[in-house]
């Protein structure tokens, strides 16, 4: 009797049981076609393409100092890099401190830890993290259009790998139980939050930056170096703002300010000669803004208009480039009405607010954007109890009574009227005859 010693090969699906060929196999569980091209493809070595047994699980090694520090841990997600060939995993710890997300950097790309290949690497850890013991995290990677890493020679870029780290990687991640969360990989990895305050710290891991809700405020006054005013005329001014974080995501627009006219048009009355140059800068005080927030996007629009403009975009961290117009010290802003501003979009105008869910099941990245499943938004009605009395007042007068006094005087133009009055009065009219 002949032995069959054809081996499939391949794994095949979708065709009918009985046309599938011999080479081809309808499942493979635990099973690996090895692809070993590290000698230029050579059969001889007896590798390439053997079908063969994945490996069972075997210890990896820790990088010193880089493991969950004490009590028990475990993983209860991941997700992969395939771009960089990194595997993402969070751990969830009976010591809260260690709960955070870890790294297996097979080919040691990672910057900043030295010779990490093949070993694990702690991206970051927070007790704010607070992971479900029994729960699934979903992850999902986003890169960003530019890197914070420092790219100049002797930076943590590791030489060979400069073209992999031209865009930070953003991590988003849920549990269902914790509002969604994100880090920038490369930033925790450097622990950059370590000198933030709480609020700045839940923003560096919060999947969406917060909706700033403080409204500006503005006074106007006197700019000596400036002959001319610009607030003679015309509808008055409201501004809003955005932040803009150091990852490149803009928060929605801020509440609008008070309607801001100059004092002189509100003063003018019937005055025809006003000094309008006495209020010729409106100073704008903005309101502060976190660790995160690179730089701060002014707005403004006339009267009650739909129309935004944006006034000018100013750092929230740089303080040798403040700009003339702009003190990040008093957080103060002078705006002189005399510049060429673009316009927003319109669907940025009518988002008041980014819609982050208080916590989702599921979450997918589609062409680089970012969606939820199976999510909880909204907060439920709070029970009140009260007792209410009607409390009476005196009822007020509804008749105006008015005295009037008549204080007798007599002027020179008064005078002369009652004069030529007794006259005309005391004039004959024309005579008629009758015969």
């Amino acid at each position: 009797m002949a032995i069959d010693k054809i081996t499939p090969i391949r794994l095949d699906k979708s065709s009918d049981y009985k046309l599938v060929p011999k080479t081809s196999m309808v499942d493979a569980l635990n099973m690996l076609i090895t692809e070993d091209d590290s000698d230029g493809g050579d059969v001889t070595t007896g590798n390439l393409g053997v079908l063969k047994n994945l490996k069972g699980n075997q210890v990896i090694e820790y990088v010193s100092g880089n493991g969950v520090g004490g009590g028990n841990a475990k993983i209860i997600g991941s997700v992969t890099d395939t771009k960089l060939k990194i595997v993402y995993f969070f751990v969830w710890s009976d010591n809260i401190n260690e709960h955070g997300v870890y790294a297996y950097d097979q080919l040691g790309k990672l910057p900043g830890v030295g010779d990490s290949a093949g070993r694990i690497v702690r991206i970051h850890k927070s007790d704010l993290y607070n992971f479900p013991e029994h729960g699934f995290v979903k992850g999902n990677i986003v890169y960003t259009s530019q890197s914070r890493l420092n790219q100049n020679p002797g930076g943590p870029i590791k030489p060979g790998t400069e073209k992999d780290f031209e865009k930070d990687t953003i991590l988003y991640f849920t549990d269902n139980t914790n509002e969604p969360r994100k880090i920038n990989v490369y930033m925790a990895m450097s622990n950059v939050d370590n000198s933030y305050s709480l609020p700045d710290r839940m923003d560096f891991i919060t999947a969406c930056p917060k909706t700033p809700l403080t409204p500006i405020t503005f006074v106007f006054q006197a700019d000596t170096n400036r002959t001319t005013s610009n607030f003679k005329s015309g509808p008055g001014f409201q501004f809003a703002y955005q932040f803009i974080s150091k990852d490149g995501v803009e928060s929605a627009i801020s509440p609008y300010s008070d309607i801001a006219f100059s004092p002189g048009i509100i003063n003018q009355g019937a005055l025809t000669s006003v000094n309008h140059n006495i209020h010729n800068r409106c100073q704008l005080s903005i309101p502060p803004a976190g660790a995160e927030i690179e730089s701060i996007r002014i707005l403004a629009r006339q009267f009650n208009n739909p129309e935004l403009v944006i006034l000018d975009e100013v750092s929230n961290i740089d303080y040798e480039n403040e700009g003339d117009n702009w003190s990040i010290n008093s957080r103060t802003y002078s705006f002189y009405n005399d510049r060429i501003v673009r316009g927003v979009s319109t669907n940025e105008v009518n988002k008041q607010f980014d819609n982050l869910p208080r916590k989702a099941q599921a979450q997918a990245v589609v062409d680089n954007r970012l969606m939820y499943g199976n999510y909880l938004e909204g907060f439920n009605n709070v029970d009140t109890k009260c007792s209410s009395d009607v409390v009476y007042e005196p009822r007020g007068i509804e008749l105006i009574n008015l005295n009037l006094i008549l204080v007798p005087a007599i002027s020179e133009q008064l005078a002369a009227a009652s004069v030529n009055q007794l006259i005309s009065d005391e004039t004959p009219g024309p005579t008629i005859n009758k015969s």
